[in-house]
């Protein structure tokens, strides 16, 4: 077990560490989940978002807009260890990311999604639990393309304490429709986090995120470092 976590981690440094020469980004994330039992393994949830970039000839991650949303879920427990999700509603509106002056002033463009998931987790051994996320988005983006993105998201949990839980991942993102062959590959995402329970309803999640992403505009690797602050509240 500790060997696959030790295999995460080295593969969080290498991304980290190696492209010392690449574009870099620093952004910030910050969400907010409210969520309800509506009925015997029904649930829904809206979350809201923002997140911030650092400017141009900066790198302080709270500089400027990137993207703001609003999504609806509604989950079915199937098991407990299974859960499907459906996002009938979500509203994106994000602002280019900044590589050059002018990209400070680009206008903010916005967007439609619909969403589909199935979450797993599956226990390994005490304490410890392999977990895979894998959705589909279609994405309505006005006067472009629309994008049918297909994402998978694996990575290994460890409940440390009794209110607090360690994990690390990795998430692949690949773009099956609506862009040119070349950008097949849309973005990659090493992580940890770590989850606090603070109150019987209210839980935090701190952690960071290693992306390698091409914009639909080049296709060149952009690398991100963000830093995110995850809040959930579970109406009882």
């Amino acid at each position: 077990m500790f060997r696959y976590i030790k295999l995460l981690i080295a593969a969080i440094w290498f991304c980290t560490v190696n492209n010392v020469n690449a574009q870099q980004h620093y952004n910030s994330w910050f969400r907010l989940s409210v969520g309800r039992t509506i009925r015997e393994h029904v649930d829904i949830d809206v979350e809201l978002q923002h997140r911030r970039q650092n400017g141009f000839g900066n790198q302080y991650p709270l500089s400027n807009d990137l993207l703001s949303s609003f999504r609806s879920w509604i989950h079915y427990r199937y098991s407990p260890s299974l859960t499907f999700s459906v996002s009938p509603f979500a509203y994106f509106a994000h602002n280019k990311i900044i590589l050059h002056d002018s990209d400070e002033t680009s206008e903010t463009r916005c967007e439609i999604r619909l969403s589909a998931a199935s979450d797993l987790h599956y226990k390994l051994r005490s304490k410890f639990y392999l977990l895979n996320r894998a959705a589909a988005e279609y994405r309505i983006r006005g006067n472009e393309p629309d994008i049918l993105r297909l994402r998978n998201k694996t990575g290994i949990r460890w409940d440390f304490a009794k209110k607090v839980k360690l994990q690390v991942f990795d998430e692949l993102f690949v773009n099956a429709s609506g862009v040119a062959a070349s950008h097949f590959f849309d973005q990659n995402r090493i992580g940890g986090s770590v989850t606090f329970d603070l109150l019987p309803d209210v839980s935090a999640e701190l952690g960071y995120l290693r992306i390698a992403r091409m914009p639909v505009n080049t296709v060149a690797l952009l690398y991100d470092n963000n830093f995110l602050l995850n809040v959930s509240y579970q109406f009882k």
